[in-house]
């Protein structure tokens, strides 16, 4: 559902407006424009549910996190692709990860799995293809 809201404010009118040219559909940052003006903007934006406001995450203490950023295409049937990769890490660590359910989440690949295609000869004379 789409909200309608009339801005008051001539500042949440001008980030509003802004905001919806240059992120039409993305999430983004107040350091992204007139972080000033874009703070007093936002607030009425929000109050009138016209953007939703994302909760900055925190670490919890004694814990270490990592990101890793890539864009996925999910497409139907459950097929998901990956169409952009970042540079490969470089940065070193003297932690580890110890625990084994993470261990398998980050065995998990995100590259697509290729398909196998073996061709045999039959006994006719003819190719056939077996898929796995």
């Amino acid at each position: 559902m789409e909200a309608k809201y009339s801005l008051k404010m001539k500042a949440s009118r001008a980030f509003f407006s802004e905001v919806n040219q240059r992120f039409p559909t993305m999430p983004f940052t107040l350091r992204a424009g007139d972080e000033k003006a874009w703070r007093m903007g936002v607030v009425e934006c929000v109050k009138h549910e016209l953007f939703i406001e994302y909760p900055v995450l925190y670490e919890k203490p004694d814990e270490h996190v990592a990101q890793y950023k890539f864009t996925a295409l999910l497409l139907p049937s459950d097929k998901t692709t990956r169409i952009t990769t970042g540079p490969p890490p470089i940065a070193t660590s003297e932690h580890k990860v110890e625990d084994p359910a993470l261990m398998e989440l980050l065995a998990v690949s995100t590259e697509k799995k290729k398909k196998n295609k073996n061709k045999k000869k039959s006994a006719g004379g003819e190719d056939v293809v077996n898929v796995e």
